[in-house]
């Protein structure tokens, strides 16, 4: 039976134990038959090293074929604990291949010896030895105990560490199944399950956090005398070995940096010698500063007119802070200044929007703008925001973001490394996380390995591309992205998305609608309706795409092959990393438009869409296509691709823009419902915003 069969969990407890040394080439060699000589060996190492039992004084065994062997002493040994008889009289056979019988009658002669009685023999030896060891659970079955077939060096391990955990009452381990998907060969071939957990994943700077590791085999066996390493942000921090029980634990203070000058750390768990390593988790380093600034706004009613009081109230610890300078800032503006009176309570009015209908504020101490407050969104009136519009929307499909976690009944999370991006997608909580009624997805400067599935052929970007083929792929980053692909599609209707994007050179995010399934081909050819994507937001007001200066977010509708690619380029007052806006897109037979704001800023007749899929020889006659099939929702925060085109090299440099948060407040879909009586109107047509 191949070590495969079992994991290698065994064997790594057995070299702990020191019942095996391995082979003079350091290899343990798994798969490789057991020798009577070997077994010999590993018996006694487990009776006399282990255990710490004594061989008999007895007269020299009376084999004749064990002079010059490796393991004389152990076949005496086991000789005189009357474990073996021999092949025949005289003759032990220390070069004969071991049968899985003999090593089931060999380790329940031995457990006899350690606790009397434990296995009852009858006559028929071999039958009592089996049920023994099945019922301790040494063996995973009687008719393997009872097999004539060869053994193998891994499966004796099995039988050995079984006895062992008996004998020094440690208590069972699960029996191994029969059959596991290992490949074959040496023990670094085979599959190790490393779980990581942290203590705490956003600690006070210069705290200490905990990492506990299990560290075991895919049938659940410690990886007992496993070497692990710690690597924070790619270097090696710390080394442990893992002890009885498949556990260890680091412990560091932080953040140490410097890849992510953000206060992130990257952790890995790495088990020495072989390619198995944990995923990557994050910790979020939060500032030691005990003085706190909590911001409210009242009233907290939704696109009203009515003026926003702003209370800013300073404390450190529990003691309020007065006289302290204050400095409100909404949409990354300084817009004014106050100090805090005795209860440390300093107040704003705003009574007028910034720039647009969403304002965010925060606070920040004059004197150290390190101590900020929580962000406050608040809203002024505004003509058309889906429900509030009497254009006769009807809300059909919503997620508010108001969990702890991701709500995968409406959005599943990417597990892939595209190779035309430089970052691998994760669901990791890093990279994926909803807080404080707020979606977060964030990109990481991070080493990271993981599989593409990318479907693409990667000539599609043009001469920019660093296509990298393969399924594995080695990464400095990690995003997020999130679709609706197995959970819901759309034909036709409104699509809003409240956010702030994430800004800096390598940055690429999109809030995009792509075919759950279209006939027209894949890729562009078959239809995409990008309704705000951006890349190297607020970098020297360079857009990848096209320079010029302002915050440009672009929005464009891809559609046939060789793909037409009709834009537009919205230059926002204000920075979209600051500040949260409103995008909006409506699609329905007649037209796709698209909004900020409010405000709309492109729009693409129906007699203007095009479809030509790629082995097509001329565009196809239906007017409607590609735009007349469901269509899903995804949201993205990449880097690189394109997005570098405007820089040497096109590479991202190792600045602070790294974390990154795509942060969506919500994503809502409407279905027009129009009064009867508006005439005859295609599908979806009737609520036009204007």
């Amino acid at each position: 039976m191949a070590a495969g069969d079992y994991g290698f969990g065994y064997v790594l407890c057995a070299k702990a134990l020191q019942l095996t040394k391995g082979k003079s080439d350091g290899t343990f060699g798994p798969d490789d038959d057991l020798t009577r000589a070997e077994m010999a060996a590993f018996l006694v190492r487990l009776w006399r090293d282990v255990l710490g039992r004594e061989c008999p004084s007895a007269p020299a065994h009376s084999f004749g074929d064990v002079s010059g062997s490796f393991a004389e002493d152990d076949i005496s040994c086991i000789a005189a604990l009357e474990v073996t008889k021999g092949v025949s009289p005289g003759v032990y056979g220390p070069d004969m291949p071991v049968r899985t019988a003999q090593i089931t009658l060999f380790v329940a002669r031995l457990l006899n010896k350690v606790d009397a009685g434990i296995c009852d023999f009858d006559a028929r030896e071999l039958e009592s030895a089996a049920t023994c060891l099945t019922a301790l659970r040494i063996a995973p079955d009687t008719a393997e105990a009872k097999s004539g077939v060869t053994a193998s060096r891994a499966q004796m391990a099995v039988y050995l560490i079984g006895a062992w955990h008996h004998a020094s009452g440690r208590g069972q381990l699960p029996a191994p199944p029969r059959r596991l998907p290992y490949g074959v060969g040496d023990i670094k071939d085979m599959s190790p399950v490393l779980k990581v957990e942290l203590s705490q994943r956003k600690p006070i700077a210069g705290e200490d956090v905990d990492i506990n590791v299990t560290a075991t085999d895919e049938t659940g066996v410690p990886l007992f005398g496993a070497e692990l390493q710690l690597t924070i942000d790619n270097d090696v921090y710390d080394t442990v070995t893992v002890d009885r029980r498949g556990r260890a634990r680091f412990s560091y203070r932080g953040p140490l940096g410097p890849a992510n000058e953000g206060g992130y750390d990257s952790l890995q768990v790495i088990l020495s010698a072989t390619d198995a390593a944990s995923r990557p988790l994050g910790v979020f380093w939060q500032s030691p500063d005990s003085r706190q600034i909590l911001l409210e706004v009242s009233p907290d009613r939704p696109h009203s007119s009515t003026a926003k009081n702003l209370i800013a109230t300073v404390k450190d610890g529990r003691e309020a802070l007065a006289g302290k300078r204050v400095v409100l800032v909404v949409d990354g503006r300084s817009v004014g200044q106050a100090t805090t009176d005795d209860t440390g309570t300093a107040r704003f009015v705003r009574t007028q929007a910034l720039e647009g209908p969403f304002d965010l504020a925060t606070v920040h101490l004059q004197e150290d703008s390190r101590v900020k407050s929580n962000e406050v969104l608040f809203s002024w009136p505004i003509s058309l925001i889906g429900s509030a519009s009497d254009n006769h929307w009807s809300l059909t499909w919503s997620d508010e973001f108001d969990g702890d976690s991701l709500d995968t009944s409406k959005w599943r999370a990417s597990n892939n490394c595209p190779p035309v991006y430089l970052a691998c997608e994760t669901d990791r909580l890093a990279n994926v996380e909803v807080v404080d009624g707020r979606l977060h997805l964030r990109s990481l400067r991070e080493r990271y390995i993981g599989t593409n599935n990318w479907k693409g052929a990667g000539d599609q970007f043009g001469p920019l591309t660093v296509y990298t083929p393969g399924v594995h792929q080695v990464k400095d980053f990690t995003g997020a992205r999130i679709d609706t692909r197995t959970t819901q599609s759309f034909t036709y209707g409104r699509f809003e998305m409240l956010a702030k994007l994430p800004q800096g050179h390598g940055t690429f995010f999109g809030y995009w609608l792509r075919p759950l399934k279209s006939p027209y081909g894949s890729g562009v050819s078959g239809g995409e309706m990008d309704i705000a994507e951006g890349v190297n937001i607020g970098v020297g007001g360079v857009d990848g795409q096209h320079p010029g200066p302002g915050w440009l977010v672009h929005s464009v509708v891809h559609m046939g092959y060789p793909f037409k690619n009709p834009h537009v380029l919205t230059n926002l007052p204000v920075n979209p990393a600051a500040a949260f806006h409103h995008y909006a897109a409506e699609w329905d037979t007649a037209s796709i438009r698209y909004y900020i704001d409010g405000k709309r800023v492109f729009s693409l007749p129906r007699a203007q869409w095009f479809s030509h899929p790629k082995d097509a020889d001329e565009p196809l006659s239906n007017p409607y296509a590609p735009f007349d099939v469901p269509f899903i929702i995804a949201i993205h925060n990449q880097v690189g691709n394109w997005a570098l085109q405007t820089w040497p090299n096109h590479e991202v440099p190792d600045t602070t823009v790294f974390p990154t948060d795509f942060v969506v407040d919500y994503v809502r879909v409407f279905e027009c419902r129009p009064p009867p009586g508006d005439g005859d109107l295609g599908p979806g047509q009737g609520c036009e915003a204007h």
